[in-house]
C-alpha cells in the first residue's frame, strides 16, 4: 500500500514537472547591434488546469475510500 502511494506522487510530481517544463520556454534572438531574451511564459490549454484539478480530487477521494476500507478490514 505505501510502495503503490509513494510511486503514485512519484508520476504525479513527474507529470507536473513535465507539464511545467515543456509549458515554459526560453528564446534568445540576436540582432545586429543586439541581444534579446525574451522571458518564460507559460502556455498550456485552457481545460489543463481544470483537468488537473478533478484528477487531483478524484486521486483525494480513492484516498479517503482507501483508508476507510483499510479501517474497516483492521477492525474485522
Amino acid at each position: 500500500g505505501e510502495q503503490t502511494e509513494e510511486e503514485a506522487r512519484k508520476f504525479v510530481d513527474t507529470i507536473l514537472e513535465q507539464q511545467s517544463n515543456s509549458g515554459a520556454t526560453e528564446t534568445t534572438t540576436s540582432t545586429s547591434s543586439s541581444s534579446m531574451t525574451t522571458t518564460p511564459v507559460s502556455v498550456s490549454e485552457p481545460d489543463s488546469a481544470e483537468d488537473l484539478q478533478e484528477l487531483t480530487a478524484q486521486i483525494a477521494a480513492l484516498r479517503l475510500e482507501l483508508e476507510r476500507l483499510r479501517g474497516s478490514e483492521s477492525s474485522n
